[in-house]
């Protein structure tokens, strides 16, 4: 947690993306029991090491698991977080992070990730922005979508780190 809130040089390192994911969900374990939450956990990608600023992964993945836990603040029926990664590609993960709130509306999707444009009243237009250029950085994509059952889901992609073969 300090880490996440210091201003520190950014030193790339090879992580584990599951296990960064873990950690903030242990960092948010207690909002989700307060607001009864399931999780769903379906991590597929095989390979899920990757060369990256650790405390930038994790920002990126705290904005997106607390936006998708108030994204399902005025659901009436049961609540579910679910975070999955897969392989699109042999040399890329990506990573999902999916509620079944309210969803998104086109004009939203085309905008999410604009400075200063937020949907929350008390909201500051950054926490995604910063994502993007986060990812970006990394050498990889973020975007929006709506899921087909219900809600929305955010993703991210990141190039897996490769071992040197010797």
């Amino acid at each position: 947690m300090q880490a996440l809130t210091r201003n520190q040089v950014s030193e790339f390192a090879p992580a584990r993306l599951h296990q960064l994911a873990r950690d903030i969900l242990n960092l948010s374990r207690m909002e989700l029991e307060r607001r009864y939450i399931s999780l769903e956990l379906d991590f597929k990608a095989q390979i899920d090491e990757v060369y990256c600023e650790r405390v930038q992964i994790q920002q990126v993945l705290l904005n997106l698991v607390i936006n998708a836990i108030e994204a399902m603040t005025d659901n009436s029926g049961l609540c579910t977080l679910r975070l999955s990664s897969s392989h699109p590609r042999p040399d890329v993960i990506r990573f999902e992070v999916a509620d079944n709130g309210t969803g998104l509306s086109e004009e939203v999707i085309g905008k999410i990730f604009d400075s200063f444009y937020t949907t929350k009243p008390e909201g500051m237009g950054m926490g995604l922005t910063i994502s993007h250029e986060i990812i970006k950085r990394h050498g990889g994509e973020i975007g929006a979508g709506n899921r087909q059952e219900q809600g929305s889901v955010f993703w991210f992609t990141l190039p897996v780190h490769q071992q040197p073969v010797n």
